[in-house]
């Protein structure tokens, strides 16, 4: 058997024992809602957590305009496939702008120690909150791949988001960057500006059904259709396990994990097609 199809044997049947797994986990949460209990005990018993107004005006500024720029008319030419590269690069940079801008501004203008705390900036049960990051992650496969399956009609090449289109066409010459931007910076920027001060703001203004709803469907909205529709029941978790959990490790690790596992699908595609299809799977 050669390296690349044992590899690609091994992957294949971790992904499948990772679904199996986000089957399990569905089946024990549905368990406990039959029982009565919640999904996820809270972290606090009152969730009276407090974002500072102008840290809220940045992040709504900063929304509006990405919202703006997806349903304005565009005059400009779409970008060539190398054109992709620099975009990916100032993704990169500007995410860390926003991380760095929004982090001081939080950290200055935030008055109480404990409202850090409840923002999900703590390092007390680290332990549990890896654990919840991972079943997080765990329990969005299912629905997301399903919501994904259902819009598969819609999916096209030129509709696969542009970095992995860029992975697929330079493979590891850009796949570095890419799972910086993706699995790093990503997760950390979009944490910090939907769950930790959107979703916090909107929950005392709406209450939690309405604030996780309103924030997973932004989080959707800003990323590229079809991809979206898939997006909305990992968003959902994402505002359910933060608001209970009030952990910004967990929903970054989430996150970063999602994003992990969709690079990994199409190095696991790419190495699918590298393998001649007379390749026997048996010594």
């Amino acid at each position: 058997m050669s390296f690349e199809l044992t590899l690609l044997s091994l992957a294949s049947m971790t992904f499948l024992t990772l679904l199996v797994g986000s089957g399990y986990l569905w089946v024990r949460l549905l368990m406990r809602v039959a029982d009565g209990c919640p999904l996820l005990t809270a972290r606090f018993r009152e969730d009276k957590a407090k974002v500072p107004p102008f840290v809220f005006a940045l992040v709504a500024v900063y929304l509006g305009m990405g919202l703006w720029q997806k349903i304005a008319p565009s005059t400009s030419p779409p970008p060539k496939l190398d054109d992709f590269l620099n975009i990916l690069y100032a993704t990169i940079s500007e995410g860390v702008m926003i991380i760095f801008a929004l982090g001081i501004s939080i950290f200055t203008l935030t008055q109480r120690r404990t409202d850090f705390y409840r923002l999900g900036f703590r390092f007390d049960h680290l332990r549990q909150q890896i654990i919840d990051g991972g079943l997080g992650f765990l329990t969005a496969l299912v629905p997301v791949f399903s919501v994904l399956l259902l819009t598969s009609p819609l999916r096209s090449v030129e509709t696969t988001h542009p970095f992995l289109q860029l992975l697929n066409a330079q493979g590891g010459a850009v796949f570095v960057a890419v799972f910086v931007a993706a699995v790093v910076v990503a997760p950390i920027m979009e944490e910090l500006v939907f769950r930790v001060i959107l979703q916090t703001t909107l929950v005392r203004w709406c209450g939690p059904e309405i604030g996780i709803a309103i924030t997973a469907v932004l989080f959707a909205a800003v990323h590229p259709f079809p991809d979206s529709l898939g997006l909305l029941p990992l968003a959902f978790i994402l505002g359910y396990v933060y608001h209970q959990r009030r952990s910004f490790l967990s929903v970054v690790l989430i996150h970063a994990l999602f994003n992990a596992f969709n690079i990994s699908l199409l190095v696991l595609q790419k190495l699918a097609e590298s393998v001649p299809e007379t390749a026997n799977i048996l010594p």
